[in-house]
């Protein structure tokens, strides 16, 4: 194998290392947006538990409703 070949087979070896990192690097931030998005999903479920829960506690008479002005 000539000194050309294996010079041109590194070549190539480190432009596919350099793709794979760069689809690693987008792997993460799509996880990172996904983990993201789980919390946002999370948090908001709770709220509209709270507000369900606080609903169900004014239907039944157990507090005041909502004051709006």
């Amino acid at each position: 194998m000539s000194n050309l070949t294996m010079s041109s087979d590194s070549q190539e070896a480190n432009r596919q290392n350099q793709e794979l990192e760069q689809q690693r690097l987008q792997i993460a931030a799509l996880q990172e947006q996904v983990t993201i998005q789980n919390i946002e999903l999370i948090l908001s479920r709770a709220s509209i538990d709270q507000m369900r829960s606080q609903m169900r506690r004014q239907i039944a008479g157990e507090i005041e409703p909502m004051k709006t002005e």
